[in-house]
C-alpha cells in the first residue's frame, strides 16, 4: 500500500478508528512518553494469586490485604459445553485472563483507597511513585496475553483492549508469572466458592473488614466478547486485616532464621510470615492434584458443618483461643464419627485424622497456628482431640 498511488475508499468505521488514533496520539499527556519506572524491570512491591474455574474466579493479595471473588453467569457456564466453533463458546483461558485483569484493577483501587494508618503500616517509606505489581496465575496463556498486551484469539483481543485501557489509567507497573496449579491452592478454593451464598459468608469469611464496596464495569467500556457473555456484574471486594505474626506465640527463632537464610536478604521481611505459618502448621504439604481435591472437599464439609451448627461467628478462628479451636475440632471429629462425612458413612480413625489435618493446615495459613496442639512445640494433640481419638 505504501507509495502505490492507489485510491482507497474508507468506510465510516475506518474513519472512526483513524480519528480515535489521531486524538490519542495528539492528547496530553503525550502517549509517546513512558516513565522509566514503568520500563525498567524491578522487584515487585506486592503480588496476588488468582485462579478461574467453570464456577467462578477469584484472587487474593497478602501484602495489600484484599481478596475478591465472582461467579459466572448462566450464559458463561453453559458456554463451556458448546463446541469451539459456536459463537457463544467460552474457553477457560479467557476467564483466567479476566481474573488477572481484575487483580490489577483491585490493586489500583486498593492503593487509591488506603487510609493514612494503612499506608504507614504497609509502606513505612511511603507508597512508591510507580509501584510494581506481580500477578501469579497457573494459566500460561493468560500470562502471555498480559506480558505482550496482545493476543491472536479474537475473543481475547477485546479483553486485551480493556487491559491496555487500565494500564493507561494507572501508574502501576504490571507483570505476571506462572505458579504451579498444586501451589495455587487458596486461589483455586476461592474460584470454587458457593456463589449462591451472600458474599460475607463465602470463603474466606471476613469478621473485621476494613472496607468494602461494589463497582460495576461499564457496559460501554466492554467489548463484544464480554457482551456475548453478559459480563456485567457487581464485583465484591473486601480488604482483610491479615494477622500480624507478633499476635501469636513465638516459634523457634533458630528454625525461622535457618529457613530465611535460604532466601535473598531483601525478601526476608515479606517471607517471614509465611515461614512462621509453615513452621506452626508442623506438617508436610499435599502433593498430588487428587490429594488437593480431597483436602478441598473436606475443608468445605467442615465449613458447611460450622454453618449448620451455628459455629460461624469466627469460621477461620482468627479471633479464637486455642482451647475454643481445639474443642471445635474435637466436636467436628465426634460429628464425623456419627457417619456424617462426605459420603455419609463411618470413618476409620486415620481417615478422621486426615479430615482434621486438612482443616488445621488450611486455617494455619491465616491464623499462623496449628490449633490441634496446645503449643507449637507439642508433639501430641491437645487433650480434647486426644480424648476423641482414643475413644474411637
Amino acid at each position: 500500500m505504501w507509495a502505490s498511488r492507489s485510491t482507497f475508499c474508507l468506510d465510516k468505521p475506518t474513519w472512526a478508528t483513524l480519528q480515535f488514533l489521531f486524538d490519542f496520539v495528539s492528547s496530553e499527556p503525550s502517549p509517546w512518553e513512558t516513565p522509566l519506572g514503568l520500563i525498567i524491570p524491578r522487584t515487585p512491591h506486592f503480588e496476588s494469586f488468582g485462579d478461574a474455574s467453570q464456577l467462578g474466579g477469584g484472587a487474593f493479595c497478602p501484602q495489600l490485604e484484599f481478596w475478591f471473588d465472582l461467579g459466572w453467569s448462566t450464559t458463561i457456564a453453559s458456554g463451556f459445553k458448546l463446541q469451539p466453533s459456536h459463537p457463544g463458546y467460552v474457553h477457560i483461558n479467557a476467564l483466567e485472563f479476566i481474573v488477572l485483569l481484575l487483580q490489577l484493577t483491585a490493586t489500583v483501587v486498593r492503593l487509591r483507597t488506603l487510609t493514612l494508618s494503612q499506608q504507614h503500616r504497609m509502606f513505612p517509606s511511603g507508597i512508591p511513585r510507580y509501584p510494581v505489581w506481580l500477578g501469579r496465575s497457573d494459566n500460561t496463556v493468560s500470562i502471555s496475553w498480559e506480558s505482550k498486551a496482545t493476543a491472536s484469539s479474537s475473543h481475547a483481543q477485546g479483553l486485551v483492549d480493556v487491559y491496555a485501557s487500565l494500564l493507561r489509567q494507572s501508574d502501576v507497573h504490571s507483570s505476571s508469572t506462572h505458579v504451579e496449579g498444586v501451589r495455587n491452592v487458596c486461589a483455586d478454593d476461592i474460584s470454587r466458592n458457593s456463589f449462591t451464598l451472600p458474599f460475607g459468608t463465602r470463603w474466606p469469611p471476613v469478621r473485621y473488614p476494613l472496607s468494602s464496596f461494589f463497582f460495576l464495569l461499564p457496559l460501554f467500556f466492554l467489548t463484544p466478547f464480554l457482551f456475548t457473555f453478559h459480563f456485567h456484574f457487581p464485583l465484591s471486594l473486601i480488604f482483610l486485616p491479615f494477622p500480624s505474626p507478633s499476635h501469636f506465640p513465638a516459634i523457634s527463632e533458630a528454625s525461622l532464621s535457618r529457613i530465611l537464610g535460604l532466601f535473598p536478604p531483601k525478601s526476608r521481611s515479606a517471607t517471614a510470615p509465611y515461614v512462621q505459618a509453615l513452621l506452626r502448621a508442623q506438617s508436610g504439604s499435599l502433593r498430588t492434584s487428587k490429594e488437593l481435591g480431597t483436602a478441598r472437599s473436606r475443608r468445605l464439609h467442615y465449613f458447611r458443618t460450622c454453618v449448620l451448627m451455628n459455629w460461624d461467628d469466627d469460621l477461620l478462628l482468627v479471633d479464637s483461643t486455642q482451647e475454643r479451636a481445639e474443642i471445635q475440632f474435637a466436636l467436628y471429629a465426634v460429628h464425623l464419627s456419627f457417619g456424617t462425612d462426605l459420603f455419609c458413612q463411618s470413618l476409620k480413625l486415620d481417615t478422621m485424622k486426615q479430615y482434621i489435618f486438612a482443616i488445621a493446615s488450611f486455617i494455619a495459613l491465616l491464623s499462623l497456628q496449628d490449633f490441634r496442639r496446645v503449643t507449637p512445640s507439642d508433639r501430641t494433640f491437645g487433650p480434647h482431640l486426644t480424648a476423641v481419638y482414643k475413644d474411637l
